[in-house]
C-alpha cells in the first residue's frame, strides 16, 4: 500500500535540539543551582503586567489575531526609534530565520555563515534546498569576515552574522559589521542575529537596529 513520502534529501538534515531543561540537569549536578542560558529565556516569572495583558487578551481567543501585529509593530518601532514599516514580528528569531531561508533559498542558491554558530542556520539552509557554506571562526572564536566575504558566490542569496556569536560568545564591533555590510552585494540578504545582544557589555558593540535601518538587504534579529 503506498505511503506518504517526503523529500529524500531531508533525511540527512540534522535535527534541531533545543537547550536541555534545567530540571533534567539538576540531578546530574547534585542539586546545585542551574543558570539556564542556552535557550535565551527570561529566568524569572513574568511581570504582573504581562500576566494581566495575557489574561485580558484571552477574552478574544475566539477571533484570529492581527497577522500583521499592527499595534505591536508600532510599539516596537517607537521603542527602537525606527519606522514601523521596518519592523517584522515573528514567533521568535527562529521563525524569521526559517521564513527568510525559504523565501530566498532554493536548489540553485547558497547561504554563508560562520562555524560554529547558531545550529539553525545550516538546518534551514538545507531545508530550503540551498547549499550551506560554513566558514570557520578565527583562532580567537570570532567571525572571519574576510573569509566570509570571499565565500560569497554568484548563487549566494543569504548571509548570517551572529553577533554576539552563539555559542562561542565572541562579538564584532559596530564598525566591523558596517564595513562588512558595505562589501556584501545588495542582492544578498544579510541576517544580523543579535538574539544575545543583552549579554554584551563591550563599549564597541553596536546594534544594527538603530544604525542600519535603511539597508534594504539587512534583517536585524532581536
Amino acid at each position: 500500500m503506498p505511503v506518504p513520502t517526503v523529500r529524500s534529501d531531508l533525511t540527512s538534515i540534522p535535527r534541531y535540539i533545543p537547550g536541555t531543561r534545567a530540571e533534567e540537569v539538576i540531578p546530574d549536578v547534585g542539586g546545585a543551582p542551574i543558570a539556564k542560558l542556552g535557550s535565551n529565556e527570561w529566568p524569572y516569572s513574568p511581570f504582573p503586567e504581562v500576566v494581566d495583558a495575557i489574561a485580558a487578551a484571552a477574552a478574544d481567543v475566539n477571533r484570529y489575531p492581527d497577522n500583521l501585529a499592527y499595534e505591536l509593530r508600532q510599539a516596537l518601532a517607537a521603542f527602537h526609534g525606527v519606522p514601523a514599516k521596518s519592523v517584522w514580528v515573528g514567533s521568535g528569531s527562529s521563525d524569521i530565520i526559517r521564513a527568510t531561508a525559504l523565501s530566498v533559498g532554493g536548489a540553485a542558491n547558497s547561504a554563508v555563515f560562520a562555524d560554529p554558530s547558531f545550529v539553525l542556520y545550516p538546518i534551514t539552509t538545507m531545508i530550503s534546498g540551498a547549499e550551506p557554506i560554513a566558514v570557520p571562526l578565527t583562532a580567537d572564536y570570532r567571525h572571519d569576515l574576510d573569509r566570509m566575504l570571499a565565500a560569497i558566490r554568484d548563487d549566494t542569496t543569504l548571509v548570517y552574522v551572529c553577533n554576539p556569536n552563539n555559542p562561542t560568545g565572541g562579538h564584532l564591533s559596530g564598525d566591523e559589521v558596517r564595513a562588512f555590510l558595505d562589501h556584501v552585494p545588495e542582492s544578498v540578504v544579510v541576517i544580523v542575529d543579535e538574539a544575545y545582544a543583552e549579554f554584551v557589555n563591550a563599549s564597541d558593540y553596536e546594534s544594527m537596529v538603530q544604525t542600519e535601518p535603511d539597508r534594504s538587504n539587512v534583517l536585524t534579529l532581536r
